[in-house]
């Protein structure tokens, strides 16, 4: 009898540690400090020249997501397989509401690295005509805290 008590305590000891370290583990962490450590760097980011091809506005996470057709030659940007063209999202769009058309051409930087699946890239610095709306030092501020909020 004693031994029977002294397995249940051990296997409920032992749960109870498991259960312990699994809600206090930071599992995004490892993820979460990789893409801030490369999105922080300004020297992985690009200016590229583009076409937009289309515009989606999700409210529920104030994301602008944007299909462009890059102009720039002999960049290292993935495309999409199927329509040969960049995906690419503005966070925190809702601060930022100045006017994007389809088949306007914009100036933008972002960086070509994904790091999970359905990951698309950022767009941190915008311009058109000449005129800039989202300067790259507010763009990886907002993209940053976007990562600390999303992977916490």
């Amino acid at each position: 009898m004693k031994n029977l008590l002294l397995k249940i305590f051990t296997c409920i000891l032992v749960l109870g540690a498991c259960f312990y370290l699994m809600t206090t583990c930071d599992c995004n962490a490892p993820l979460r400090n990789k893409m801030l450590n490369y999105y922080t760097q300004e020297s992985n980011y690009q200016q590229l020249t583009g076409r937009i091809i289309s515009i989606k506005y999700f409210d529920d996470v104030d994301e602008l997501f944007i299909e462009i057709d890059i102009l720039t030659e002999n960049h290292n940007f993935p495309l999409n397989a199927t329509t040969g063209y960049g995906e690419f999202e503005i966070v925190d769009w809702s601060n930022y509401q100045f006017l994007l058309q389809e088949k306007e051409i914009i100036v933008f930087t972002s960086a070509p690295m994904y790091f999970y699946n359905g990951h698309i890239l950022p767009i941190v610095q915008l311009e058109k005509n000449n005129q800039e709306f989202l300067s790259l030092s507010c763009g990886i501020d907002n993209y940053c805290n976007w990562i600390k909020k999303t992977f916490d």
